[in-house]
């Protein structure tokens, strides 16, 4: 029976098109699902693609951000480092004897009042010591600390210039409010200076 319908099959002259009907018939059943899954990978891998690239975006963007939340840190560091709290009020009494030492005076009086305190509002000048009437539009959740200072030392001229002038040099958040010198002794070359600073932190005001 075989035989005879591969006879019959080679025998007609219809063959050609039922070779072509039966390859177009086994394309439709088998290819077509095996491109359809073909173009599904390619979607998917191209899918994969564009999340990747929007994950490797991603990476570039958190490590910048890293890097810039990093140096803001440092530089709140070091401005932090700069005023005078009530954590740091004691190391400060101590720079500025070991400066006035240096300097080749002599202490006679330092004093450091307790903090007066007001809230720290946007644009705002730390000298300031009246609330603006605008006060309530301009506020930040800091509170300003000013602490006064009195310094009262004995030396030279020379020695009481560069006293001074370590002074201006110190990066700490110090305004010189007033400076007076007198005669230390009757015709001798000792002198007093009496110097009056404020000193500054901010704190975040509690809730």
């Amino acid at each position: 029976m075989n035989d005879s319908l591969l006879r019959s099959f080679c025998e007609s002259t219809h063959r050609k098109l039922i070779v072509v009907i039966g390859t177009t018939l086994f394309g439709l059943v088998v290819l077509f699902p095996l491109v359809d899954d073909y173009f599904d990978k390619e979607r998917d891998r191209s899918t994969l693609t564009d999340d990747l690239g929007r994950a490797r975006q991603t990476e570039a963007g958190l490590a910048e951000s890293e890097k810039q939340v990093a140096e803001i840190l440092a530089q709140l560091e070091a401005i932090d480092s700069r005023a005078v709290s009530s954590e740091s009020v004691s190391a400060y009494r101590s720079k500025i004897v070991e400066l006035v030492r240096r300097s080749g005076c002599q202490v006679r009086r330092f004093d450091v009042s307790a903090p007066l305190r007001r809230p720290w509002l946007k644009l705002d000048d730390p000298l300031e010591t009246k609330t603006p009437p605008n006060a309530k539009q301009r506020k930040t959740p800091f509170t300003l600390e000013r602490r006064n200072v009195v310094l009262l030392v004995d030396g030279s001229m020379q020695s009481l210039q560069d006293l001074l002038g370590e002074l201006y040099n110190d990066d700490t958040f110090a305004h010189l409010q007033r400076a007076a010198l007198q005669a230390a002794n009757r015709g001798g070359d000792q002198v007093t200076m009496e110097i009056e600073m404020w000193l500054f932190a901010l704190d975040r005001r509690k809730a």
